[in-house]
């Protein structure tokens, strides 16, 4: 089940890298793996909204492990607009467009 998630380093944060130089990705690979997840992607945004943005494709065996990485990162107080997404994959995308049209909705106009 994958998932994605930005987050932009609050101010303090950058300073605290900007003194003390690490590789954050290893340590969010870390993090993912303790709780059985895989990161795909993990890249820095530099300059999104006058910040660091923080941008991560990682793969989870189940929604709880996602709401559990997802609370980890917004109770660190790293991270400011913190968005995580359900991604689909290309299979599941034109499984659910196919279940679409079992749906009976009427929209308002008509």
């Amino acid at each position: 089940m994958l998932f994605g998630m930005t987050g932009q380093y609050t101010p303090e944060a950058v300073a605290s890298l900007i003194a003390n130089p690490t590789d954050r990705e290893q340590a969010a690979r870390q993090a993912a793996e303790s709780v059985g997840a895989k990161i795909l992607f993990w890249g820095i945004n530099p300059g999104s909204n006058g910040g660091l943005e923080v941008v991560v494709i990682y793969d989870v065996p189940d929604p709880s492990v996602h709401f559990a990485l997802y609370s980890s990162v917004v109770g660190s107080g790293a991270f400011t607009s913190v968005k995580s997404m359900r991604l689909l994959s290309g299979a599941e995308f034109a499984e659910g467009l196919k279940g679409a049209r079992q749906v009976k909705y009427q929209s308002p106009q008509g």
